[in-house]
């Protein structure tokens, strides 16, 4: 791996962006754990299912954020596109199944 050269980049958009990510798999963690928490015992339901895999998920977006944030350097080295459209659209798609899920929860709990 080439060593980091110089880039443009005036409002250090490299590490905005990987810690934006970091605090949205932190969140993605606590919300899940939050719903987790709410469904209650007995332990285990499948209903737990969707905060675990959830908390999995945000999980490896922590775990993955100094390869992103690597692959997001060469590519604004080489002048190409940074944006990682995976990861937008797996925490979208995770960030609305969860929310349904946490409404139907609180609407079966009363809550």
């Amino acid at each position: 791996m080439k060593p980091f050269g110089q880039v443009h980049d005036a409002g250090l958009q490299q590490e905005r962006t990987s810690l934006a990510w970091d605090r949205t798999g932190l969140a993605t963690m606590v919300t899940s754990g939050l719903l987790f928490r709410v469904i209650g015992q007995p332990y285990p339901q499948v209903m737990h299912t969707l905060p675990i895999l959830t908390f999995l998920i945000g999980l490896v977006l922590v775990a993955s954020d100094r390869h992103r944030y690597l692959a997001r350097w060469q590519r604004l080295q080489h002048g190409e596109e940074v944006s990682s459209w995976s990861a937008v659209a797996t925490v979208g798609i995770t960030t609305v199944i969860l929310g349904v899920a946490a409404l139907a929860v609180l609407a079966l709990t009363g809550i």
